[in-house]
């Protein structure tokens, strides 16, 4: 799963998704927690957004493993790949797990926590 950048001056899912198309379709599927087509998220979010530009980027949410895509009667269903506390959850310990990686490489070079 792709760890996203994270911006600590905005709010909830802005932090990683930023606040246009992802973070709202995002929501609006996790608020949901059921499959659904690309023409029913688009509906939702019409004429803010065209078909094409929803179609591709529930594809890109896909794509980093935030959606999961299956096909059902010739039609591209999305599903959360996970809860979204189980996603914020991944991405704070990534953030965690990178902070420790770093401080280890810099250990004893008398920069980095612990080199002196």
């Amino acid at each position: 799963m792709k760890i996203f950048p994270f911006d600590p001056t905005k709010r909830g899912l802005a932090r990683w998704l930023g606040d246009g198309i992802q973070m709202k379709l995002m929501e609006y599927i996790w608020e949901r927690n059921e499959p659904m087509i690309v023409r029913r998220i688009y509906k939702e979010f019409a004429p803010r957004w065209t078909y094409n530009t929803v179609a591709t980027t529930l594809q890109r949410l896909a794509d980093t493993g935030l959606l999961r895509e299956t096909w059902k009667h010739q039609l591209r269903e999305f599903t959360p790949a996970m809860s979204r506390l189980d996603w914020e959850q991944y991405q704070v310990n990534a953030i965690i797990e990178s902070l420790s990686i770093a401080e280890q490489a810099t250990a004893g070079d008398g920069w980095g926590y612990g080199g002196w």
